[in-house]
C-alpha cells in the first residue's frame, strides 16, 4: 500500500466499530466503492456460474 488509496480511514474505523458493536452484525463488511464494485463483480460471476451449473448438472459418477 502506498498510502494514497481513496477513502476515509476515520469513516472506515467508525463503520468497523459500529458493526462490532451491533447485536446482529453482517457476516461480511465491504468498505468503499472500489471494494464494493470488485466484490460485486466476483459475486455476479459466481452467481452466473452457479446458475449455469444448475441448468447443466454434471453426470454422477
Amino acid at each position: 500500500m502506498h498510502g494514497t488509496q481513496p477513502g476515509d480511514p476515520a469513516k472506515a474505523a467508525e463503520a468497523i466499530l459500529a458493526v462490532a458493536a451491533s447485536p446482529n452484525p453482517p457476516s461480511l463488511l465491504v468498505l468503499g466503492s472500489d471494494a464494493f464494485n470488485a466484490f460485486a463483480a466476483v459475486a455476479i460471476a459466481q452467481r452466473t456460474e452457479l446458475d449455469q451449473s444448475a441448468s447443466n448438472p454434471p453426470a454422477p459418477g
